[in-house]
């Protein structure tokens, strides 16, 4: 049994209401924790994951990501609306500044 049936089924037993995306056989593998709000539980989601079971799937990296922008995020469900990490992209590089060389270069 892999470690993703095991914690859903942990889940199941202890939680009493929470959403999971459909179909639970390609998403369950994206669940990379818990998230708690008051008295509300959420599965926590890694886009990344997502983004790359869609690729496995056919769709180029841009399609699963619009696909996912789209369908997935914009999704209103109410309370219990999923939540996702974003983990598809490194937060603390900006691809866009000039890096320390191209600083002390420009001096």
């Amino acid at each position: 049994m892999s470690r993703h049936k095991e914690f859903i089924d942990h889940m199941d037993a202890i939680e009493e209401e929470y959403l999971r995306l459909e179909p639970r056989a390609d998403y369950d593998p994206c669940v990379v924790g818990v998230v708690r709000q008051f008295n509300r539980t959420f599965l926590l989601y890694s886009t990344r994951r997502i983004l790359e079971m869609h690729v496995r799937s056919g769709m180029s990296y841009e399609e699963a990501e619009e696909y996912f922008e789209f369908n997935t995020v914009g999704g209103w469900y109410g309370e219990q609306t999923f939540i996702f990490l974003n983990d598809h992209f490194d937060p603390f590089y900006n691809h866009d500044e000039p890096t320390v060389e191209e600083t002390t270069e420009m001096t």
